[in-house]
């Protein structure tokens, strides 16, 4: 069976081979998110440093192929995933669980309500979803529907997905306590 239309991570290769026509679908941010609970269950985290005695809630291993998802691992090189999983909806509610700490799509995890923005200005790393067809396929009505509907809800939330980054409930610009402070300030 032959997918008319795609919603990759990374830009897909494209040319005379793939005869692909790609297209940005929306930018959004990663960043580092926490349960009220968990933050109150756990000794304060008052630097980014001691996030890495912490379990890590991401992507599984096979997903961190891309470079989009693997950047933000590397600034975190002692924290130990715990649970991984393909879904960015799972990290979220496992995250809201108090699993540990979630690397979550910020335009997700904000509108969760419940969860804490742990450190915004130092983490917070650009993603992006890309769209793709074959040409000839964006000429069918059903094709055309479905990226011009893609388009539109991108539209929509062009300013959650921008708003995210570097901003966040758990420290405002120039605060300088750490998370459970913010947490119990809320």
């Amino acid at each position: 069976m032959s997918v008319p239309a795609a919603a990759p991570l990374i830009p897909p290769e494209t040319g005379a081979s793939t005869n692909a026509k790609p297209f940005s679908a929306a930018a959004y941010f990663l960043g580092l998110y926490a349960s009220a609970a968990y933050v109150e269950r756990h000794p304060a985290i008052e630097s980014p440093a001691q996030l890495q005695e912490h379990p890590l809630l991401y992507f599984i291993e096979s997903m961190q192929d891309v470079p989009e998802l693997i950047d933000p691992v590397r600034h975190l090189p002692r924290m130990h995933q715990s649970i991984g999983a393909t879904s960015s909806m799972v990290h979220v509610e496992l995250t809201r669980s108090g699993a540990g700490i979630g690397l979550l799509p910020c335009y997700l995890a904000d509108r969760a309500g419940d969860l804490v923005r742990l450190f915004p200005e130092e983490f917070a790393f650009r993603a992006s979803y890309w769209a793709v067809s074959r040409p000839d396929l964006l000429k069918r009505p059903a094709v055309k529907a479905v990226m011009d509907a893609l388009r539109a809800a991108v539209e929509d939330m062009k300013d959650q997905l921008a708003a995210s980054a570097g901003t966040g409930r758990a420290r405002p610009r120039g605060e300088r306590r750490g998370p459970r402070a913010n947490a119990l300030a809320r």
